[in-house]
């Protein structure tokens, strides 16, 4: 079985919440979290092998297929539209910058 290899940019709340969702799921793997804060506890607590001060280089990484988005609203858009990579995003992330990569990302998928 393949499974989703996760990485998770962002290290307080919703982080934690979505790596105890990940933990749980036998179809998905944490193989890496960025953050700025608590970098090395999120990583141990986890058992996460991999960590970057930078998201930009997780990002970078083969082996990460999909980013969770836990950092606040005003950083989304930077990291969604990182690399192309499939993000997972709660909340608002148009809070800014201009609609047009959104549109072009919708009519993409569509």
């Amino acid at each position: 079985m393949n499974k989703l290899r996760v990485g998770i940019v962002g290290s307080k709340f919703a982080a934690k919440l979505h790596a105890e969702c990940y933990r749980r799921n036998n179809k998905v793997e944490i193989v890496a979290v960025a953050a700025l804060d608590d970098l090395e506890e999120f990583a141990a607590r986890f058992h996460i092998p991999h960590t970057y001060e930078d998201f930009h280089e997780m990002v970078e990484r083969d082996d990460v297929d999909a980013v969770s988005v836990c950092v606040p609203n005003f950083l989304h858009h930077d990291v969604t539209f990182a690399d192309g990579k499939r993000a997972l995003v709660e909340g608002n992330y148009i809070t800014v910058g201009g609609m047009d990569d959104r549109v072009e990302v919708i009519d993409d998928v569509l």
